[in-house]
């Protein structure tokens, strides 16, 4: 199970329902919509990306233990923008 669905529960679930529902096209098709948040989960070091998406939407502290270290403003940015994060999130640290 990818990692990429504590971020994006929603898209998973639809994935599954269609497939599950017969609708094999419209499910093979999901995951190339997710492929900028996949790359995204491989910027850095795991978990550090997806910690960072679901601290941004709320779901949990950012915090990241020694060896890792939160990432530049530069590349937080290039995370959420993949994520679709709004902009008044991408504040948060």
């Amino acid at each position: 199970v990818s990692v990429l669905v504590n971020a994006l529960p929603e898209k998973f679930c639809q994935m599954m329902h269609l497939a599950l529902a017969g609708h094999v096209e419209a499910a093979r098709g999901l995951p190339f919509e997710l492929l900028p948040a996949m790359r995204a989960c491989f910027m850095t070091a795991n978990p550090i990306p997806v910690k960072m998406v679901l601290a941004a939407l709320g779901v949990c502290e950012e915090a990241v233990r020694l060896p890792l270290v939160p990432p530049d403003p530069h590349l937080r940015w290039q995370i959420l923008s993949a994520f679709k994060i709004e902009a008044n999130m991408r504040t948060r640290a």
